[in-house]
């Protein structure tokens, strides 16, 4: 079935609004975007995204973001700044933060709000979802001091910030598992 836009429903004492949600079907990616890392190359390889556009290498991080080049659906070679200069999107998500983890703290915020803001000046009808990093097992979080679920908690409070909950959203699937 084809995806509709419902109201949300208020509830009159508070005002608070309470989303609904539906199944779209799979032609609600077409005038989509996946930015991201390993993760997103697993989503577009096994997860159906139908004619989204995807721009995703393992270990891409917020500072490689905008050097790297990918191959369009249209097979043309393209910098995500062309890709954004040249498409509009109707619909983008991000998933970076996870590579990053070793990384200042405060300068890899600083890069992906300026990413946001810079999505933004390409894209500003598009909506944005900031998707969380996915927490790591025991067992490899034991292995380093900056791949841990702590500091993946940590990473995803501050970008989470970044949502306005109107054009940019936050996407946490981590309850989930």
């Amino acid at each position: 079935t084809e995806a509709v836009e419902k109201e949300p429903i208020v509830i009159e004492e508070t005002k608070e609004e309470i989303p609904i949600f539906y199944q779209a079907d799979i032609s609600y990616f077409h005038d989509a975007l996946f930015i991201g890392d390993s993760r997103t190359v697993g989503l577009y390889e096994y997860g159906g995204l139908g004619d989204a556009e995807v721009f995703a290498d393992t270990g891409m991080s917020i500072y490689k973001l905008f050097d790297k080049e990918f191959t369009m659906k249209t097979g043309e070679v393209v910098t995500l700044e062309d890709a954004l200069s040249n498409k509009q999107f109707g619909k983008i998500y991000i998933m970076l933060g996870i590579n990053e983890l070793g990384y200042d703290f405060e300068q890899t915020l600083q890069r992906f709000s300026e990413t946001i803001v810079r999505i933004r000046e390409y894209q500003p009808d598009a909506y944005i979802f900031i998707q969380a990093n996915l927490h790591i097992t025991k067992e490899k979080a034991e292995e380093s001091e900056y791949f841990t679920n702590e500091n993946i908690d940590r990473y995803n409070e501050a970008i989470g910030k970044l949502a306005d909950n109107r054009k940019v959203f936050y996407l946490d699937v981590n309850p989930l598992y």
